[in-house]
Formats: C-alpha cells, sequence, structure tokens
C-alpha cells in the first residue's frame, strides 16, 4: 500500500482518488465495527417492574377497510394484564372503515372511536390525527401502530409497556416487512433493516435520532408538556422520527428487540410506490439535529464513495493484492455486522447477498435524496399513490 501512495503522490487526482477511498473504507468498518454493531451484542437491559402502566394502543387510520378487520382480531388476542383502551381515530374515512368499527365496539369493551371530519390548514393530516388520538387518550402511557401493521405474538404490548420504568418516556420498537419471494420485497427488507441497525444501535449508544410509528410508545403527559408536534406538523412525516429526534434523549428512552414484541408490516409491490414511499420518509431526515445529520450523512457519504470510488481504483491502480485486502476486509465487516444483526432481528438474509445489497443501496439513496428535493409532501400516504399511480 505505502508503495502505491508514494508512486502516486505527485499525481493530486489519483492520490485524493486513492486517499478518498482508503477514508471512506475506513469509516465504514468504523461504523459497522463499532456504531452499528450493538444490535446482536447487546443484552437485555431490564426486566419488567413490579407494576405494569394502563394503556392506549392509538391506530390513526384513512379508507382501511381492507385492514381493519385482521387487525381488529389480532388486537383483540394481545394479552395485558392491565386495563388498556384500543383508540381509533377515524381521518376522513370515506369506506365503510367507521362502519366496521362501530359494529366490532358492541363485542370489544376496549374500543374506542373518535372521528375527524376536517383537518386545519397548514397541518399534516395524519399528524393531526395522531394527535387527538393523543388529546383523547384514557391513558398516560401510549402505545402506536398502524393499520396495515400486525403484531409478532400477543405479548407485544406487554414487553412494550414493560420498558416503562423509572423515568422512561420512549420506547422503541422494530417493525419490519413481511417476508415475499423477490428482489424487490429482499431489498425492502433489507433496506429496513439497516435503518433498524442504525436507529436501534444508536439508541443503545446513549443517542436516539428516531423511531418508527408502526412500533412506538411514549407518554402523553411528556408528549403535550413538550409541544408535541407543534415545530414540524406541515410536515406529512414526522410524527415518528421527528418527535424521537426532537424529545428522546439517552436519559428517557429505552427499546424492545425481542421478537415477540415486534409489529410486522405490509411491503409495497412495486420500485414505484417503494421508492415513492421511501422519498417521503427521506424528507424528514433534513429536520433532524445537526449532529444526527452529520453522524448519518458521514455514514451514507463514507458509502457512497467506497462502493462507487472501488471500481475507479482498480482501474487506475490495477489489482493490487494491498488494495483488494483492503477492500475485501471492509466488505467483511459491512457484512458480518448486517448478517449478524439480521439473525438477532429475526430478518433472512444470505450473507452473500449482502454486498449486493449494499451497492444496490448507494443508488438508491442517491435517487431518493434527489427526488426529495423537487417532490412536496402534503397528504396521506393513500392519496399520493393515488395521485402518484396515475400520473405514471
Amino acid at each position: 500500500m505505502e508503495d502505491i501512495i508514494e508512486k502516486y503522490s505527485g499525481n493530486p487526482s489519483l492520490f485524493f482518488l486513492l486517499i478518498s477511498w482508503l477514508i471512506a473504507g475506513g469509516i465504514q468498518m468504523i461504523y459497522h465495527g463499532l456504531l452499528f454493531s450493538r444490535i446482536w451484542w447487546q443484552k437485555p437491559k431490564n426486566s419488567p417492574g413490579p407494576s405494569l402502566p394502563k394503556l392506549s394502543l392509538i391506530v390513526a387510520i384513512h379508507n382501511e377497510e381492507k385492514n381493519l378487520p385482521e387487525l381488529l382480531e389480532q388486537l383483540q388476542k394481545q394479552k395485558y394484564p392491565e386495563d388498556w383502551e384500543l383508540l381509533f381515530v377515524d381521518d376522513r374515512s370515506t369506506d365503510s372503515s367507521r362502519k366496521l368499527l362501530l359494529e366490532q365496539k358492541k363485542f370489544n369493551s376496549h374500543l374506542n372511536i373518535i372521528s375527524i371530519n376536517e383537518t386545519p390548514a397548514g397541518k399534516s393530516p395524519k399528524k393531526y390525527a395522531i394527535q387527538q388520538g393523543i388529546l383523547h387518550a384514557q391513558h398516560n402511557h401510549m402505545v402506536f401502530t398502524d393499520a396495515d401493521c400486525r403484531p409478532a405474538s400477543e405479548d407485544w404490548l406487554f414487553l412494550m409497556a414493560s420498558k416503562f420504568q423509572k423515568n422512561i418516556q420512549f420506547v422503541l420498537g422494530y417493525s419490519p416487512y413481511n417476508f415475499h419471494k423477490g428482489f424487490l420485497n429482499l431489498f425492502i427488507r433489507f433496506e429496513t433493516l439497516l435503518s433498524g441497525i442504525s436507529y436501534l444501535s444508536l439508541a443503545m449508544w446513549g443517542n436516539p435520532y428516531m423511531g418508527v410509528g408502526r412500533n412506538l410508545a411514549y407518554q402523553k403527559g411528556f408528549f403535550l408538556d413538550h409541544g408535541g408536534f407543534s415545530k414540524h406538523d406541515q410536515i406529512l412525516s414526522g410524527d415518528d422520527d421527528l418527535l424521537v429526534n426532537e424529545m428522546a434523549n439517552k436519559h428517557n428512552t429505552d427499546w424492545e428487540i425481542h421478537p415477540a414484541a415486534f409489529v410486522y408490516s405490509k411491503p409495497k409491490e412495486s420500485w414505484r410506490a417503494f421508492i415513492h414511499q421511501k422519498t417521503r420518509h427521506l424528507s424528514a431526515g433534513v429536520k433532524y439535529r445537526f449532529t444526527d445529520r452529520l453522524l448519518l450523512g458521514c455514514w451514507v457519504i463514507s458509502k457512497v464513495f467506497f462502493w462507487l470510488l472501488l471500481p475507479l481504483n482498480l482501474w487506475h491502480f490495477g489489482l493490487s493484492i494491498n488494495l483488494l485486502a483492503f477492500g475485501l476486509l471492509v466488505v467483511a465487516v459491512i457484512s458480518i455486522n448486517i448478517k449478524l444483526s439480521a439473525e438477532r432481528l429475526r430478518e433472512k438474509v444470505s450473507i452473500w447477498s449482502i454486498p449486493i445489497l449494499d451497492l444496490l443501496y448507494v443508488f438508491y439513496y442517491v435517487l431518493t435524496g434527489l427526488r426529495t428535493l423537487f417532490i412536496k409532501q402534503t397528504q396521506w400516504n393513500h392519496h399520493q399513490e393515488r395521485h402518484f399511480q396515475q400520473k405514471h
């Protein structure tokens, strides 16, 4: 390696190319060898306390008649020893969602319903719906999910609520996507896995920067005392990640990654729909704290530099044993960490496919990043996807 550096140090362009690639690879090893490795070696922090809180489970919906029957069936199976409320917030549904809920209320003592007929101008419809659910919640401790999600077990609420001990205000859960055959599904699950590795690992290091609204819990009083969504209620996304980014810290946040506490969701079935969904989610990232944007940006940029500069370095410097050894070491550290983390999070991914998926992730991230600059997000995702499909 030293002979290559010495040979090309007189050529600024090639020298910069080589050094940039080496630095990018080194940064990737730091992230995957240290910062993002807590998932697979972190031991459970604590056990359920002497008492469990009363809970409000809040689900904001919009035209979910296809998802509600199965969701209600799954939620009714939850074994939670304390009093708990199942609160649905119906945001201007035009299908039979409300009728279905009213029928179920006759047989479910936990079930409560509130309806929204109009969203105030300048507010995110989904955030407004969730905030109305919070205001009407009977209990201080709240758990959130979406209508197209399914808890992995009947102990989901118990496991999430058991983390509310001492000063804990936020509980971060994991929400993988259902397994289906096909490369799109594989990549969607890989992207979700990378996201889970990053936000859960950093939370374990004391820097919670986001959560996922499909499996998230926090306290009503804390939410209201700190202004709720007021700082970002015009942005469609962010009812989960921006809220955690703004209010969560190492003292008030815990996590639950027991497989029985996972919440599974339905993945998109086309690349267009998936990219569109992720563009909406990525748009919230620009509102993160500066330190979090810097931390995540360094990871993504170094990933882009490592993969895209790899062929250029091989072209200019040839098949140097040292360069190949370094590149293989970086790929090995990335792949082993992701594979071990995937096993902890019950994700099915072959270690041999990880380098290919990680390379594809670079192009996906660049594409969604560029789309974020030009697309304004103002509606529920159901409306957005219909509009998107009509245009294309």
